[in-house]
């Protein structure tokens, strides 16, 4: 058996065969990032926050008492934990359930959602679903008295989409405030 020899004397040929090789490579990465654009990329982000009858704020964890006493002056009084959805691909999704996710395995979902389920979110655009923040304290109270819990309570928010099996989950926790 003779070893292939390959005869680089001539340079024109090897920069020409250097030049095909990489647009070769540079096409077929393109290709995939043009494929991992094109579909939908949902990420889910959960927040405190007050509602009044028409707004609704979120607010931050190192939010002081007197800042929140000022929100509860102008008229945002009710506690909410908002479920932010964001879809930074460009094919759209569609949102078929939105609930929260308890520390200790059990899950609230409301049977009326504003805007109504499922959801159609188009490509690069975000949508915010408010939960009554009292009804999450109200479950994890419940859940206290009846397995007292040595660690406070947290709630992560959970997207399912049409089409999928696996939900997308925030990667953030809200703790829940109990009156314990």
């Amino acid at each position: 058996m003779h070893p292939i020899v390959v005869d680089t004397s001539d340079p024109a040929t090897t920069v020409i065969a250097a030049l095909g090789l990489a647009l070769a490579v540079s096409s077929l990465g393109w290709q995939a990032v043009s494929f991992w654009l094109t579909g939908s990329r949902v990420s889910v982000e959960m927040r405190s926050g007050l509602k009044s009858k028409t707004y609704a704020v979120t607010i931050p964890r190192t939010a002081t008492a007197e800042e929140i006493a000022t929100l509860r002056s102008q008229g945002f009084n009710e506690p909410v934990l908002s479920v932010h959805v964001r879809n930074a691909g460009r094919g759209e999704t569609s949102v078929a359930e939105v609930e929260l996710l308890f520390s200790n395995g059990g899950s609230l979902s409301s049977t009326i959602h504003e805007p109504p389920l499922p959801f159609r979110m188009p490509g690069e655009s975000e949508q915010i679903w408010h939960f009554d923040a009292k009804l999450a304290r109200d479950y994890a109270e419940a859940v206290e008295q009846a397995i007292p819990a040595s660690k406070p309570h947290t709630v992560r928010a959970s997207v399912r989409l049409g089409g999928r099996t696996k939900s997308v989950v925030s990667k953030n926790k809200v703790e829940l405030q109990t009156s314990k």
